[in-house]
């Protein structure tokens, strides 16, 4: 019932054709949800932990906010050389590290700490990277290859694994 009012207004609204058959399935949950390269997981974690950070901008060393300012907006790897990703991934594990030591010093420590996206971004840099902990501007030591059952596949939906069923990829909710 519910659904032929919805289906009846978006034939009005004209993204449906009215004579069209229409196939219900969850191919559009693969499509909204795809699996990031790790350079998108890396920068997308990043991005959302400085989304919910923003009151507490001001209060934030330099450092941080410059960092602020390069992770606030999406990245696109296209036409990125191997060196550049490289690159990438090296300043994102170390901009990770910056701001987990960072925050857990910050005035406002333990209101950023309880923040889901700070959870979020301490998860996914101790499933990627080993932290060497010989100073604080050394980057941190990528994982090769960090897939596990429990690891982030993306962390809008953190919730979903990503798996393969007879070669076909497939995101599991």
């Amino acid at each position: 019932m519910a659904f032929d009012c919805v289906l009846e207004h978006l034939k009005e609204c004209g993204l449906v054709k009215k004579s069209a058959k229409q196939r219900i399935d969850s191919t559009h949950v693969i499509g909204i949800v795809r699996e990031l390269s790790r350079i998108e997981l890396f920068h997308e974690t990043l991005r959302l932990f400085m989304e919910k950070v923003k009151p507490y901008k001001p209060l934030m060393p330099s450092l941080l906010q410059e960092k602020f300012g390069h992770y606030i907006s999406p990245i696109s790897t296209r036409g990125a050389s191997d060196k550049q990703k490289e690159k990438f991934i090296v300043e994102a594990g170390l901009a990770m590290k910056t701001l987990i030591t960072s925050a857990s010093g910050h005035p406002s420590s333990g209101e950023i700490a309880a923040l889901e996206s700070y959870q979020m971004l301490s998860t996914v840099f101790l499933q990627n990277f080993h932290d060497n902990g010989i100073e604080e501007s050394s980057p941190p030591e990528l994982i090769p290859i960090a897939t596990d059952k429990g690891h982030i596949c993306s962390p809008h939906e953190p919730e979903t694994r990503f798996g393969n069923k007879g070669g076909q990829g497939m995101a599991r909710l």
